[in-house]
């Protein structure tokens, strides 16, 4: 029997995230927004991703880890988001007020040691809470009206963990390891 020199085609690599979601006590104003705007509202509740979504054969053990070295370095931290804003007249987000500094360096000390080969390299990241996904401009426009009306005080709020996401091949979001900030 003759190989075609090709490796063998296995299951897809998990695809992973880590994210910080939104309390449930601060959240009602801007789910209730994002249920009328965001596709993704029913597979993930509002939440900051502080490492865009992976594939790795790195197992669910090595990732937490790793998010759970880093973050035993790191206070709760407290945040705050007030105002929306767009990405390419596509992506509508609450802008983060508060904390911005902080979480951007915890950012940057996740994407180190295991998960340095996924950082986007070119990729503008900037820390934000999507409350909606707009088909055009006027749509865009039309949504962030309506954000100004409907979210007008700022929403705060306390990191106090971070949770590794899995991201099914349906669509949907799991929850895997909460990682508590400044357990060591």
């Amino acid at each position: 029997m003759r190989r075609s020199g090709r490796p063998p085609v296995g299951p897809p690599l998990p695809r992973r995230a880590i994210v910080w979601f939104l309390p449930a006590e601060v959240s009602g104003e801007v789910e209730a927004f994002r249920a009328l705007h965001d596709p993704t509202a029913r597979a993930a509740a509002a939440h900051v991703a502080l490492v865009s979504p992976f594939a790795s054969p790195l197992s669910s053990v090595q990732v937490a880890a790793h998010v759970r070295r880093v973050a035993s370095r790191w206070p709760v931290l407290p945040v705050e988001f007030a105002g929306s804003d767009a990405f390419e007249a596509r992506f509508v987000y609450l802008r983060m007020t508060r904390g911005w500094q902080a979480l951007s360096e915890l950012h940057d000390q996740l994407y180190r040691g295991v998960l340095a080969p996924f950082l986007r390299h070119g990729f503008r990241w900037e820390l934000h809470l999507t409350i909606g996904v707009a088909d055009d401009v006027d749509a865009c426009n039309a949504m962030l009206a309506h954000a100004a009306a409907a979210l007008r005080q700022p929403v705060v709020a306390t990191i106090a963990s971070l949770c590794i996401v899995t991201l099914r091949r349906d669509g949907r979001v799991e929850r895997g390891a909460e990682i508590p900030l400044g357990a060591a």
